[in-house]
């Protein structure tokens, strides 16, 4: 086995690993935050599958190793098996189509640069990479290197500058009618949600909007048996989008009791679908605590090996005790 070919190997080792419990731990790929890692990291690893002679969909079946090798200790991977291997099939297929158009140019691109003996590949060229064929930017830059080559970034980043300032301006088009008007109502209001379920199972957050969804219309109070989408300010309920559904679980106060049946977002507030079951939600409601009754996620695991209790997965409680040093 030659150098190349060993490394291509660790590398896929490696990132299958990481993938998995990405995944598994509800991120999906995206452009930004944890899904914009994942996504590089699916690529790059997609990338040493063609080195290695790959030109079909490979890489999800790997994830099988990781719950045969680790299932045993995170037994919650057997619950998201499926929902990894289909987000990660998905992502292949999806940037196998582009890598071989991608790299015919950037092999092109190379080529030219060499024969003008230039040691950059034009910021123009990186882009085009990376807007239209998926590349992500350190994807490139390795490709450049390997041929002893740097990468225009002062002209990437102008590239990207001018494409956000569009990006921007058709927002104000027509993205903006696609949305509901009242979700926009709510977004003029200044309102935005945060979601923080990558670290908390539990939280408790103010009541700044209420929608009706049979007619899209702000309603201020929910009483039993009603169906209202909620708005707060932050949220450990995951939005759905992927392949994955939005997160119930449930809502409450000292006099109410609601169960969250779906979770989505409209532009970046996040929208609890709730039924109550007691008492009444009322728009203002300074503290309503969210519980997500988890059984099936890889960061339930974590917790019960990262705290001294009880994780909240298990108890349908919030955690109280403090991080133990694992180290």
């Amino acid at each position: 086995m030659n150098e190349e070919t060993s490394v291509s190997i660790r590398v896929l080792c490696d990132h299958i690993r990481a993938a998995t419990f990405l995944v598994a731990d509800g991120v999906q790929p995206s452009n930004e935050g944890r899904g914009y890692v994942l996504r590089r990291i699916l690529r790059r690893a997609i990338r040493h599958g063609k080195l290695l002679g790959k030109e079909e969909p490979f890489f999800y079946r790997l994830s099988d190793i990781v719950l045969r090798e680790m299932g045993p200790v995170f037994s919650e991977l057997g619950r998201e098996i499926s929902i990894v291997q289909r987000t990660i099939k998905a992502e292949e297929e999806k940037f196998l189509e582009t890598l071989d158009k991608g790299l015919a140019i950037i092999r092109e691109e190379l080529d030219k640069a060499r024969k003008a003996k230039e040691h950059v590949l034009s910021g123009d060229v990186v882009f085009k990479l990376y807007d239209t064929f998926g590349f992500p930017i350190d994807l490139t830059e390795l490709i450049a290197q390997e041929q002893g080559l740097d990468i225009d970034m002062a002209g990437f980043e102008e590239r990207m500058g001018e494409q956000k300032g569009r990006g921007r301006r058709a927002w104000k088009g027509s993205a903006a009618t696609r949305m509901k008007d009242v979700y926009q109502e709510i977004l003029q209001g200044n309102v935005r949600s945060e979601f923080i379920g990558y670290d908390h199972l539990h939280n408790k957050a103010p009541v700044v909007a209420m929608v009706r969804p049979q007619d899209d219309k702000r309603v201020a109070t929910a009483g039993p048996g009603d169906e209202v989408e909620v708005v707060t300010t932050k949220t450990v309920f995951y939005p759905e989008g992927g392949v994955r559904s939005g997160t119930r679980g449930s809502i409450r106060t000292k006099s109410v009791r609601a169960q969250v049946l779906d979770t989505h977002k409209g532009g970046e507030i996040i929208l609890h679908k709730v039924k109550v079951l007691e008492g009444k939600i009322q728009e203002g409601t300074r503290s309503i605590s969210g519980l997500i009754p988890i059984f099936g996620k890889v960061r339930c695991s974590i917790i019960r090996r990262r705290t001294s209790c009880t994780p909240p997965c298990e108890t349908r409680s919030a955690p109280t005790c403090g991080r133990r040093d694992r180290s």
